[in-house]
């Protein structure tokens, strides 16, 4: 009676482990797929061009914001300092007495060559862009930042089977089971800010580039060079950006692709987690790296 009542209680809780291991395995297989998959997203994102992000959106910037409404604000600019430029040389130049054709000419050269720049702004923040693009390109053709998931299943953490089954398996098993759904969830949100992440940066790379007539427009003079030079700074960081952060993907890619048999199960849940929460965290910083590293302010 003894073995005919263990029998059926070994068949009772190798059916449950049996199952729920079915299925923590089927979800660690998904948990690891899903980071694949956002990991490659975010790379093919960082990679693409910026008017292939939003086709509408590039639109709107280039063609209505820098376009329409900045171009004439540059020229009120460009106006502005011209007059301030000849004022200037008046009061330098003994009201007029000394200025020769060669100076005049130089200024309305200066200028002119100010108000074409400007025109062409948009599309020199976007050659800004193509440079940080191409860094992004290589570091993603030299680089693998996804996570190798044959290098560790399930199977590998839990067996399958067992021979002697115990209620502690059964309630590990489901123990793990939980963790996983959990995992998941965190998994989940964390892509969600990756995506955020990404966006906020496309969002605020086409904002910055349909202003740049504006500052463009101060070249031309030394007291107001310093704007032109501090917004050429900052969009060369904001160029940067994406390749820093797909840096981070492939950094993460290499540390967690080296998950491997023996580990424990949380310990390699707890690695998976904290260095996608680490990742999250330094993506947001990406910004300041780069602009501390181009002296953008």
């Amino acid at each position: 009676m003894d073995e005919w009542g263990h029998n059926i209680g070994q068949k009772l809780m190798g059916s449950i482990y049996e199952a729920v291991h079915a299925i923590c395995n089927h979800l660690f297989g998904f948990l690891f797929y899903y980071l694949n998959h956002q990991v490659k997203w975010a790379q093919s994102e960082l990679k693409q061009p910026i008017a292939e992000w939003n086709e509408n959106v590039f639109v709107l910037i280039r063609d209505i914001v820098a376009k329409d409404v900045c171009i004439p604000i540059a020229a009120a600019f460009i106006t502005f300092i011209f007059c301030y430029e000849i004022i200037q040389l008046l009061q330098d130049e003994n009201r007029m007495r000394n200025i020769t054709k060669q100076t005049l000419f130089v200024t309305i050269m200066k200028f002119s060559v100010c108000g074409v720049i400007c025109a062409k702004s948009f599309d020199i923040v976007m050659g800004f862009y193509e440079i940080g693009t191409k860094a992004v390109t290589i570091l993603g053709d030299r680089t693998n930042g996804e996570l190798n998931k044959e290098l560790l299943t399930f199977d590998e953490i839990l067996p399958p089977t067992i021979e002697e089954y115990q209620l502690v398996h059964v309630f590990q098993i489901i123990g793990d089971l939980l963790l996983i759904v959990c995992a998941i969830i965190i998994v989940v949100v964390l892509s969600a800010i990756i995506y955020v992440r990404v966006t906020i940066w496309f969002l605020e790379f086409l904002i910055y580039a349909s202003m740049a007539p504006i500052p463009f427009s101060t070249f031309n003079n030394k007291e107001w060079a310093q704007v032109g030079m501090n917004y050429t700074r900052k969009m060369l960081a904001l160029s940067f950006e994406g390749f820093f952060m797909l840096l981070m993907l492939a950094m993460y890619g290499f540390i967690t692709g080296g998950l491997t048999a023996g580990r424990d199960f949380i310990e390699t849940l707890t690695m998976l987690l904290g260095t996608g929460v680490a990742l999250i965290m330094l993506m947001g910083k990406a910004g300041s790296i780069s602009a501390s590293i181009f002296n953008a302010h």
